[in-house]
């Protein structure tokens, strides 16, 4: 049977949401920063839930659903520790995050460009004796 997009008794409709996002990624820690083009996938999960795959061995990260194009990540949440430059074994801990997808609405609070994902985070990578605190942003629309 085909999947639903919505999320039951938490009625946030997840679909605008829910799919394959393609765009730029910056991530900033300290003094350096750089940006890649990326892939984000973003599933329905639990109720009210979707889940990112944002960490760096692109393991999945809760968010909860707030409106049919609002979300926010379930921090604090740590990704599998993994090797970093000049780090055999670091850990990124997200300490908050939150999307948006573009409605172009002046009137609401997600007004940007209609179909846009724009995702925002922070945290801190810890691992060789060091802890940095880094950001991560996305804005991709969807494929």
């Amino acid at each position: 049977s085909p999947a639903t997009n919505t999320a039951p008794d938490a009625g946030a409709d997840v679909a605008q949401i829910v799919g394959t996002w393609v765009g730029t990624s910056t991530i900033t820690s300290g003094s350096q920063s750089g940006s890649v083009t990326s892939t984000v996938h973003i599933l329905q999960g639990a109720l009210g839930l979707v889940t990112l795959d944002i960490c760096p061995d692109l393991s999945p990260v809760n968010a909860t659903v707030q409106t049919p194009t609002t979300f926010s990540l379930a921090v604090p949440t740590t990704c599998p520790a993994g090797a970093v430059t000049g780090c055999s074994s670091a850990a990124l801990t997200y300490t908050s995050g939150s999307g948006t997808i573009g409605t172009a609405d002046a009137g609401t609070s997600d007004a940007g460009a209609p179909g846009t994902l724009n995702f925002s985070a922070a945290g801190t990578l810890a691992g060789c004796q060091a802890s940095s605190p880094v950001t991560v942003t996305f804005i991709g629309t969807k494929q």
